[in-house]
């Protein structure tokens, strides 16, 4: 009996684990595809948050969310992140806001001035 519980102890720990993954936007690189972000941070987007098109391309943008455990090991949602990928390449990274087309037209504005 002794051992089943530490074997249940010790895979709930491990699964935790994947919610208190680490959001590893250190590794992440302008240009980058949304398979290559996907594999340089460690795990997949939660969501997509919004998209817009543009007479030229479109804009999607998806979150990642970082979390942490309390003093009951409960996964606690600690930091979001929104990435803007123009045309399926990466353009723009920030901390979740407010309004999603709004930054969407900013990350598309950025895009235009790195093009040209």
């Amino acid at each position: 009996m002794r051992y089943l519980l530490i074997v249940v102890l010790c895979a709930m720990q491990l699964a935790s684990c994947n919610a208190t993954r680490d959001v590893k936007l250190y590794k992440v690189s302008m240009g980058m595809t949304k398979k290559e972000v996907q594999k340089a941070v460690g795990k997949k987007p939660d969501n997509s948050i919004c998209a817009k098109s543009y007479p030229d391309g479109h804009v999607e943008v998806v979150q990642y969310s970082r979390f942490e455990l309390d003093g009951s090991f409960n996964p606690r949602l600690r930091e979001q992140y929104w990435l803007f990928f123009y045309n399926g390449k990466l353009v723009k990274w920030q901390r979740s806001g407010r309004d999603c087309e709004l930054e969407a037209d900013r990350a598309y504005d950025v895009s235009i001035v790195s093009r040209g």
